[in-house]
């Protein structure tokens, strides 16, 4: 009989009961996501591991990350290169990152963070505070800032 190992995003044991709830928030198992419709990539919590006694621990499937091309018609089609799998979330975040940097419009910032320029799953930026409250459409006060 097969023995099961459960552990949460930070490698932790937790028993069936606790998985079951993890596995229930899709903010908990959808790490991170990228769609531009061209591409989509995303990296998923498993938490399941089958047979731990037969593995090392570094070589646990605990985190999955999945590609998937859009077709002319607009349909997905699973990339072959894909899924990969990790052991540690940082491992798979490392990975989905590089596989975004090549592939999309994202760019590196001089302080090492990733910004996914196009991804139409990442919500809207907050509103700007300094923006103003209205623009003038009188072409006369056009471009004059308030006091």
């Amino acid at each position: 009989m097969a023995k099961v190992l459960y552990q949460d995003r930070d490698g932790k044991r937790i028993d069936g009961e606790q998985y079951k709830q993890a596995r229930q928030d899709p903010s908990y198992v959808q790490v991170r996501s990228y769609d531009n419709n061209q591409v989509r990539a995303t990296v998923e919590w498993i938490g399941r591991i089958e047979n731990p006694q037969d593995q090392f621990p570094d070589y646990y499937k605990l985190f999955r990350v999945d590609v998937w091309n859009y077709t002319d018609g607009g349909q997905l089609a699973k990339d072959p290169a894909y899924p990969q799998f990790f052991s540690n979330e940082a491992a798979a975040a490392k990975e989905y990152e590089a596989f975004i940097e090549r592939w999309t419009e994202a760019e590196r910032m001089a302080d090492g963070e990733l910004v996914e320029h196009g991804n139409t799953l990442l919500p809207p930026p907050p509103p700007n505070p300094d923006a103003p409250a209205s623009i003038p459409l009188d072409d006369d006060v056009a471009g004059v800032g308030a006091w």
